[in-house]
């Protein structure tokens, strides 16, 4: 079982005898577009992908289509399956890009191809249901924590090795189940502060990356009205590269928007040892306490505090009811 501080595998072309610069070879996720690696010099066989691709679906050079084209799955020198991209014509310095469909792209496939796990059925379900598919490739140097971070940022969850599932959506569902539930004799040391700077009432959201131009080919705009006449238009931008659609891109916009609308109070507080076993990104209850929100808050943080004999507990309460989100704009991106 690999570490999550463990660097991801990703091969380099200085495992074939002919290449004129070390480049990683790309893991490529679900459909999207990547530049083409030249296998040898005679610019005509190139390499997509560092395994096989389900198929390749455009070619251009130089963004302009072209025909005489043949994708195979095959051994490389060094006897790894690639995917390779075989011209009918040499090239001469233009790049070739191609679309592709690679591995799996729902992102729990995605996350247990990255870090092998039996339990994200209740993910993947989910994703399958709101029509989050994804669009992405690995190609830079770091760890298996980093890109599992990448993955679950596109579809705004949250993650932990040690939570039931591994990851889910951010923040949990209206109906989803408290978790635990605070009286004023179970917590200690409470400590409340509300943070303002989180405060976003319009939300940009960039999504759907060329990644063989490194650009973004779709926007949206988002709004929270009710929070904009009260707060005033408060703009930030959200880069999702590997959503491919308005709608998947639209769900994760919502659901962070809804809560950043809203002022966020950041409690935490000390309680008894039998709260340890409570897992970041659940709801939890506090009733009749001094924290200035006794309502619902989410989980961001659990400190067991072993030897200590007390768990700390760090949450996130937002201000009043989640405001209701409209769509102000979409389209693409002209460069």
């Amino acid at each position: 079982m690999p570490r999550l501080t463990d660097p991801l595998v990703l091969r380099d072309t200085s495992a074939w005898p002919e290449y004129e610069a070390v480049t990683v070879i790309p893991r490529v996720y679900g459909r999207t577009r990547v530049t083409a690696i030249p296998y040898n010099e005679n610019k005509k066989v190139f390499v997509l992908a560092d395994h096989a691709l389900q198929g390749v679906d455009e070619v251009t050079v130089d963004d302009a289509p072209v025909a005489g084209w043949r994708h195979d799955n095959a051994a490389d020198h060094a006897g790894h399956a690639v995917a390779f991209l075989r011209l009918a014509e040499a090239v001469g310095g233009g790049t070739v890009a191609a679309t592709v469909r690679g591995l799996p792209g729902n992102p729990a496939d995605i996350l247990n191809d990255l870090y092998p796990r039996d339990d994200l059925q209740d993910l993947r379900i989910h994703c399958t249901n709101h029509g989050i598919e994804l669009g992405g490739v690995l190609d830079q140097r770091q760890t298996i924590r980093s890109a599992v971070q990448t993955v679950v940022e596109q579809f705004g969850g949250c993650w932990s090795a040690g939570m039931t599932g591994f990851a889910k959506v951010f923040p949990p569902g209206a109906n989803d189940p408290i978790a635990a539930s605070f009286g004023p004799l179970d917590i200690a040391d409470l400590s409340a502060e509300c943070a303002l700077e989180t405060l976003v009432t319009r939300l940009r959201l960039v999504f759907d990356w060329d990644f063989a131009s490194s650009k973004a080919l779709q926007t949206v705009v988002l709004e929270a009205p009710s929070s904009v006449k009260r707060f005033g238009a408060i703009e930030a931008e959200l880069r999702l590269p590997w959503i491919k659609t308005a709608r998947a891109a639209a769900d994760t916009g919502m659901r962070y928007l809804q809560w950043r609308a809203r002022p966020l109070w950041r409690l935490r507080w000390r309680c008894g040892p039998g709260n340890r076993a409570l897992q970041p990104g659940y709801w939890v209850q506090l009733l009749a306490t001094p924290s200035p929100v006794n309502s619902e808050g989410v989980v961001m943080d659990v400190d067991p505090g072993y030897g200590a004999g007390a768990v700390t507990i760090t949450a996130e309460a937002p201000a009043g009811d989640a405001p209701e989100i409209s769509i102000v704009q979409s389209g693409a991106v002209f460069s």
